[in-house]
This record gives structure tokens, C-alpha cells and sequence, in this order.
């Protein structure tokens, strides 16, 4: 994690701990969100978002000044706009399941760190008054999420075991997803915005990317 952090401005962990804690933080990995992402492209109201699965021509100007930001209040995020966000790593093999390309490091299968545990790509942010109250520290209970994508390593014989295996698309029944978890309007530019996290129900190890407006 030392060297994860020479790498990453500003990059927060914990380990988890003991959720009899009222304020207890679980696993997690994060840095702040709006330097984090690999491309962020603003449309405004009226404007059409870019076609997602091609690559996002960002405004270089608007990527130096963004690289800056700490705080979602940096960005000065407009309700009104459509947020589109692009995370790419030459350092992560989902297909195989591994960490790749790390100095020194031959590739490591990611179940060496947390067994089958899922990994949860998130973005979420804390309001200003828990990051005064909590200083270095994300308790679970306070995250508000704006997003949370899960990805699970599964191999043949998960996949046959699965609801709807075998089940053509006119036979697969959709399953109500969870609710949609995001702070208050009024929380939007006062609160630390960061990339990874974790979902409400589960200690999972997680880490962030997505195409979503901030705004409800």
C-alpha cells in the first residue's frame, strides 16, 4: 500500500475493523474521485453524453485542472450536467484474475489477498461534517453511493450453478436490483467525493468507474 500511494495522490485504506464499532471502517481502497478517473467529460443541459465503449476525447485543459481537485466542491458539479467517467489499468487481468505489470512483482493472482471475495468497484462521498469529525478515517455508515458495480471471479461449474443457466433471454425472469443509494442535493459540493468503496450489506474488499449524472 506504501507503494500504491507514490503512485496515487492522496490514497485512503483501511483494513477493516470490528463493525461492533458504531463507526467502524470496513476494507477498502480509495482516492478522491474527480482525479482518480482516467477521462471525465462534462455535458451540459441538452448536450448528448459520449457513446460509452469508445474512448472519451477529454478536453486536456479541463484534465490538468481536474487533476487538482481533492474535494467534490473543487469541481464545482452542476446538477444539471451529465457526468461521463472512464477508469482503465494496464495492472489488473480480470480475465485471469490476477495483478499484472507491478515493478519487481511477478503477476499475483488476486485471491491472495482477499480469498473469493468479491471485488466492488464505487464511488461515494462523505458529508463535510464526518470528514471534520472523522479525519482520516470513511465510516461505513455515513458513505452516501453514487455507484457500485461488483465483480466476482466465477469459473465453468459457477456458472452452471447459477439461476438462470442454461435459460434463454425470453425465459430469464429480471430480479428487482437493490435501491439506489446517494446523498442528499444539498450534500453535493461540500462532501469528499472518492472512487472505491462498498456495498451496504456486505464487507467486501472493493475498488471505481462509471457513466452517471450526480444529480437525481
Amino acid at each position: 500500500m506504501q507503494f500504491a500511494g507514490t503512485v496515487v495522490n492522496d490514497l485512503q485504506y483501511s483494513f477493516g475493523e470490528p463493525p461492533e464499532q458504531l463507526d467502524h471502517q470496513i476494507p477498502h481502497v480509495v482516492a478522491p474521485i474527480f482525479p482518480t478517473f482516467d477521462k471525465v467529460i462534462v455535458s451540459g443541459p441538452g448536450e448528448v453524453p459520449p457513446a460509452l465503449g469508445t474512448p472519451f476525447p477529454e478536453d486536456p485543459d479541463y484534465r490538468k485542472l481536474r487533476m487538482k481537485f481533492k474535494l467534490t466542491s473543487d469541481a464545482n458539479v452542476d446538477l444539471n450536467s451529465t457526468y461521463s467517467f472512464s477508469v482503465n489499468t494496464a495492472n489488473l487481468d480480470l480475465v485471469r484474475w490476477t495483478l499484472v505489470n507491478i515493478p519487481l512483482c511477478r503477476p499475483l493472482n488476486l485471491g491472495t489477498f482477499f480469498g473469493n471475495a468479491a471485488i466492488q468497484l464505487v464511488g461515494y462521498e462523505i458529508p463535510a461534517a464526518i470528514v471534520s469529525a472523522c479525519p482520516g478515517a470513511h465510516p461505513h455508515r455515513h458513505l452516501n453511493y453514487m455507484f457500485n458495480l461488483r465483480l466476482s471471479q466465477v469459473d465453468e461449474h459457477s456458472v452452471q450453478d447459477l439461476p438462470n443457466a442454461g435459460c434463454s433471454d425470453d425465459e430469464v425472469e429480471e430480479e428487482p436490483g437493490p435501491p439506489a443509494v446517494s446523498g442528499p442535493g444539498e450534500a453535493v459540493g461540500e462532501a469528499e467525493g472518492f472512487s472505491d468503496g462498498q456495498d451496504e450489506d456486505e464487507d467486501l474488499p472493493q475498488s471505481a468507474a462509471s457513466h452517471k449524472a450526480p444529480g437525481q
